[in-house]
């Protein structure tokens, strides 16, 4: 997730495939059920960075 500012654009978080044997899956990275879990990932992270988790 990115977005724009007169400073500069940020990344906000950022999750990758490769990532998710860290979570338990360890096949499929590259399928559909793993693009769904990235993207999980991804809004995991936002949650925990701005605290509304």
């Amino acid at each position: 997730i990115a977005y724009a500012r007169i400073e500069g654009d940020y990344i906000v978080p950022s999750a990758y495939a490769h990532e998710l044997p860290r979570y338990g899956v360890k096949l499929g990275l590259t399928n559909y059920a793993a693009a769904y879990c990235t993207g999980l990932l991804l809004v995991l992270g936002t949650l925990q960075k701005h605290k509304l988790d």
